[in-house]
């Protein structure tokens, strides 16, 4: 088994958030990533769109040298690319989230 689990209950914004974020963090901690886990709302059932954050934490090996601002842009660049995309949709096209 490789790690990694059904992700079918998570919402669709979230499961089409996730990778973007990864591209985008990926630089800043190169191989030393060791895993990456959702946890929070996103993934126990209870995530509210709009409201709910979505929790990530990224395993990493050893320590890393960098600065806190190198991920916080990642954020930043994936969070305005998702919210540009799901604003630029015709009402009614948006993904429904469970």
């Amino acid at each position: 088994m490789d790690g990694t689990r059904d992700v079918s209950g998570v919402p669709v914004s979230v499961r089409r958030l996730l990778p973007d974020l990864l591209t985008a963090v990926a630089p800043a901690v190169g191989e030393r990533m060791v895993g990456v886990w959702l946890y929070g709302s996103a993934a126990t059932g209870s995530f509210d769109r709009g409201i709910s954050d979505v929790d990530v934490l990224v395993g990493v090996s050893g320590e890393l040298d960098l600065a806190a601002d190198e991920l916080d842009a990642a954020h930043r660049r994936v969070l305005r690319a998702h919210l540009a995309a799901a604003a630029a949709l015709p009402p009614g096209h948006r993904a429904a989230d469970r």
